[in-house]
């Protein structure tokens, strides 16, 4: 039987917003978000399915932005799980003028699938604004600082055990981001986000790309391709890259 593929998307609701419109959130001095939920599945000769969500809010005060998100990824493979990662972030951006900022980041993520308990990364930098317009926008940023690693520690056979005495890493991290948006007709969008970490002991590049469409004034659909790689850390399924496609539906206020 060929395999056939199904979309599964499902709403959401958003937490606390004002006025945004498919992805993308207009700042205001209150917070404004959007919330995602989708995922794909595939039957016939093998059984994959994934789940993600996500939760962004933003909030314009003067010259200082504030943005929380968070995320959940998961995937099996005939009913045997292959992917399992969360992610948290809170970052605050100070413009000292309309394309200049610094900024100031604090993440966790946890991939139990690459080897990784618990990762945190405390990042300062500076970042410019190259264009903006209602069409399109550009910026970079990039900053230094700590980062954390807890690794779930392997038994004899190989096996993923959260012992008390796993291996830990600190190391200093340099960060690089970029972030491009394209909005292709009234009603159509894309958007690239481009970052990358590294570290002495390893390079973790994420890679986002996604379309989105706007179907009405606070619901927009979204299809994405994510790639993340871990440069020296391999996963229990002895790999370094993992790339995940889905499609979602996002809410916003």
């Amino acid at each position: 039987m060929k395999p056939t593929t199904l979309a599964i998307v499902l709403a959401t609701t958003s937490l606390i917003g004002n006025n945004a419109i498919a992805a993308e959130e207009t700042l205001t001095s209150t917070w404004s978000g959007s919330a995602s939920l989708g995922g794909f599945v595939t039957s016939g000769n093998t059984e994959n399915s994934s789940t993600t969500g996500a939760v962004t809010l933003a909030k314009r005060t003067d010259n200082w932005t504030h943005n929380l998100s968070g995320s959940i990824y998961t995937a099996e493979e005939n009913d045997i799980e292959t992917a399992e990662r969360t992610e948290l972030a809170y970052r605050i951006d100070r413009y000292l003028s309309d394309s200049t900022f610094v900024f100031g980041r604090l993440g966790y993520d946890t991939d139990d699938f690459a080897n990784i308990d618990g990762r945190t990364s405390l990042l300062v930098g500076i970042g410019r604004t190259f264009f903006a317009s209602e069409k399109r926008g550009f910026d970079a940023s990039i900053g230094v600082g700590s980062q954390s690693t807890d690794f779930i520690s392997l038994d004899a056979d190989g096996d993923g055990t959260n012992e008390t005495d796993s291996l830990s890493s600190d190391d200093t991290v340099i960060y690089v981001g970029l972030n491009y948006r394209n909005r292709l007709r009234e009603n159509l969008t894309f958007n690239s986000v481009l970052s990358l970490e590294y570290t002495e002991i390893n390079t973790l590049s994420v890679w986002d790309n996604n379309l989105s469409l706007a179907v009405s004034e606070r619901f927009s659909i979204a299809f994405g391709i994510l790639t993340r790689d871990n440069s020296d850390i391999t996963g229990v399924r002895g790999k370094n890259t993992d790339s995940s496609t889905t499609l979602r539906l996002i809410y916003g206020i």
